[in-house]
């Protein structure tokens, strides 16, 4: 017979879906006027994407008719090496689509980012690319963001983790670090808030030039 689960571990997965919920409830008051729907959070491992979108996922089996959209944060990205701030602003990404679902004027054809989306994303305070970095162009089928210094996200992301940041569980499992091929010698670096990377020895201490931030080894996807 396993060991039996103490009440605190019992409450682990209530306390993190609640505080994914306030995080909902926060930004959704602070950067979108309280005007977006409810959705089910959930958590789900995608390879190689932070967060999706998913528009009417969800049925009542009382009421086909009635639907219910879905954002996803994918865990193995709430680590040490990427702040949690990285994740929140996944979220905001996310709400930003869910924004356009629900009131956007052109909404676009399957996961394109179009303009619309991206001027939505710059008034919430995060930069479309679809480098990482400032280089790439806001709009396009992929696109990731980086958080704009000074801008509306950090400030109501700063209000929220004063009070919740301890409680955010971490990936206790990284994955082994990216290796590039043909160089066994060297490992992928890469900045937690515009996702910039670099190449260097295992032992490297990297700053990045974008946003003055330490650069960790990035883990395999």
């Amino acid at each position: 017979m396993g060991k039996k689960p103490d009440v605190a571990s019992e409450k682990l997965s209530v306390q993190q879906y609640n505080l994914l919920q306030r995080a909902f409830d926060h930004f959704n008051e602070e950067l979108f006027g309280s005007e977006l729907p409810q959705v089910i959070m959930t958590l789900h491992r995608h390879r190689g994407a932070l967060g999706y979108f998913s528009p009417e996922r969800f049925t009542l089996r009382s009421d086909s008719e009635q639907s219910v959209h879905e954002i996803a944060l994918n865990p193995d990205y709430f680590r040490e090496t990427i702040p949690t701030t990285r994740s929140l602003s996944t979220l905001v990404h996310e709400m930003v689509h869910l924004w356009q679902a629900e009131f956007g004027a052109k909404k676009p054809k399957r996961a394109y980012h179009n303009r619309e989306w991206a001027d939505r994303m710059e008034d919430a305070g995060l930069m479309p690319t679809t480098t990482g970095d400032r280089h790439g162009k806001r709009t396009g089928q992929k696109c990731t963001h980086y958080i704009l210094a000074g801008g509306r996200f950090e400030h109501a992301a700063a209000n929220f983790l004063a009070a919740t940041h301890d409680a955010f569980l971490v990936n206790a499992k990284p994955r082994d670090l990216e290796v590039k091929k043909n160089d066994k010698n060297k490992v992928c670096y890469e900045c937690g808030t515009c996702l910039q990377k670099a190449w260097a020895k295992p032992e490297a201490k990297l700053i990045c030039g974008n946003c003055d931030e330490p650069m960790p080894p990035k883990e395999k996807n």
